[in-house]
């Protein structure tokens, strides 16, 4: 089977506000790439959603934000979601701040 990534992906772990959400606002990160993210969530996600995120990355900071489109939500069991996302609408400061977290591993 082809890759069909465009970025690699780092595993790293680190906390995601999400919104809108209706029952649970935050999440964890499983793993980053500097064109989208995959977490875990007590929430089904609708695939095409858009979220406006909060990411708290390990050794920065205060908080990046960004958008991202839902592509992926499967169940975990336990009321526990995997959503991955694409990034959408990021500014370069976003681009930078992604880049410089996923170049401090």
């Amino acid at each position: 089977m082809q890759e069909r990534r465009q970025f690699p992906r780092i595993t790293s772990h680190f906390s995601v506000e999400v919104k809108p959400s209706k029952v649970d606002r935050s999440g964890r990160a499983h793993n980053i790439s500097q064109g989208g993210l995959l977490f875990e969530h007590g929430e089904k996600v609708e695939i095409g959603a858009l979220l406006d995120l909060n990411l708290r990355f390990p050794g920065l900071t205060g908080l990046s934000q960004v958008k991202g489109k839902v592509i992926r939500c499967d169940e975990l069991g336990q009321g526990r979601y995997a959503v991955a996302i694409n990034f959408v609408d990021t500014t370069p400061e976003m681009e930078a701040s992604i880049r410089e977290m996923l170049e401090s591993f």
